[in-house]
């Protein structure tokens, strides 16, 4: 009996006595911390979230030359797209989520509530659409390798050129994350937020950005300080760089730890402009 005891009761007390440490220490440290970092984050978010609330993530796709019917995704558009899934699992299920591309969301866009859309205007008609009804002071210049800063007060502008070599990636450039809501119509608000660059290194550093933000309460913070809210309309410039390989005419995969990114200018809602609409020739390069 006393063998039983020592040999069964005794680990079996030890054992659940670990797994209580353990399930106390992750619910006050980790789970809690976890628990304040999501809430940070969801504070400046534009999305309504609720039990019936769902989530759509659109992309833009590269159109096909000649006669071909492939579209192409460029690949630091594809990783973009992979860690977004990331971010917003920690705010919809699964089972909300859909993905869907910008040529078949942009005809159906007044059926949906929150829209996440990764990649710039020149390929995804959806980032353009929605630059234009917010009226984002930052433009991506049609035909240029820039982005175009506007102050709404004095209607000047700034240009922010991309550094890039012919049949290269880019070694500098520069993205917005945007964040706002649409009044459509029937009374229904569409809550949107775009992650996009110039060329794909700067597409991605968004992508980049907003998962850094949402793990890290202390950025959110400073953004907060800044002005920055989840119910107000608002947009961060993002410069991208990353380091200049030395095999000429070789690309390499993007990695979050080859790239550098920083802040170069906070907008608030009073900076945006009126709304405007924006038009892309794709036949420029």
């Amino acid at each position: 009996m006393a063998n039983w005891f020592v040999d069964t009761i005794i680990p079996t007390l030890l054992a659940s006595f670990i797994m209580f440490a353990v399930g106390y220490f992750y619910r006050n440290n980790v789970a809690e911390v976890i628990s304040k970092q999501r809430r940070a984050f969801l504070q400046i978010m534009p999305f309504t979230i609720g039990r019936d609330s769902k989530i759509t993530i659109t992309y833009g796709c590269v159109a096909p030359e000649g006669s071909s019917d492939a579209f192409l995704l460029q690949q630091g558009d594809f990783s973009a797209i992979i860690k977004a899934r990331e971010i917003i699992n920690n705010v919809f299920a699964i089972s909300k989520q859909e993905f869907i591309t910008s040529i078949d969301l942009s005809a159906q866009l007044l059926n949906y509530e929150n829209i996440l859309s990764i990649s710039g205007p020149k390929w995804n008609a959806v980032t353009a659409k929605i630059m234009g009804e917010l009226g984002c002071p930052v433009e991506f210049v049609s035909g240029k390798q820039m982005v175009k800063v506007t102050n709404k007060t004095t209607q000047k502008s700034v240009e922010y050129e991309t550094k890039k070599k012919a049949g290269e990636l880019a070694t500098e450039c520069y993205g917005i994350i945007l964040s706002g809501s649409i009044d459509r119509p029937g009374h229904v608000k569409q809550n949107v937020l775009i992650c996009a660059g110039r060329t794909t290194l700067s597409t991605y550093s968004t992508v980049s950005y907003l998962n850094y933000l949402r793990c890290s309460k202390k950025e959110v913070s400073k953004l907060m300080k800044k002005g920055i809210k989840g119910d107000d309309k608002w947009c961060l410039l993002i410069r991208a760089k990353r380091e200049q390989h030395t095999d000429e005419n070789k690309n390499v995969p993007l990695h979050d730890t080859d790239i550098v990114f920083d802040i170069v200018q906070v907008f608030h809602q009073d900076d945006f402009l009126n709304p405007y609409t924006i038009t892309y020739n794709k036949n420029i390069k």
